[in-house]
């Protein structure tokens, strides 16, 4: 692993404890009556999607457990903005995928 992918694993954790952070304060259905909270949320996966495209792609290939490809292609939707995100699929990345991620990340210690 390179020093840029071992910064990255520990810039991963700050963002999934961002996710985790702002999940805990909400459900699925806050997300449909609370704007600033489905914004928060927005921002929290959002970043989570950002630094997971910068991993090498070398990196990417050799931990392909995870779906790189999906939290990084949700990121890009919700930054430009160009195609609507569920509230679902904005819940499931910000809890179930969070989970997975911070799970596979702790194997690797």
């Amino acid at each position: 692993m390179n020093k840029h992918d071992e910064s990255n694993l520990t810039s991963v954790d700050i963002y999934i404890r961002q996710c985790e952070r702002v999940a805990e304060h909400g459900s699925l259905g806050r997300i449909g009556r609370d704007e600033i909270y489905r914004l928060a949320l927005m921002k929290a996966v959002s970043d989570l999607g950002e630094i997971s495209s910068v991993f090498s792609q070398s990196f990417r290939k050799k931990h392909r457990k995870i779906d790189w490809e999906s939290i990084i292609d949700v990121r890009n939707k919700l930054v430009h903005l160009v195609y609507p995100i569920s509230n679902e699929i904005l819940w499931f990345f910000a809890t179930d995928f969070v989970q997975e991620l911070r799970d596979y990340l702790l194997s690797l210690k």
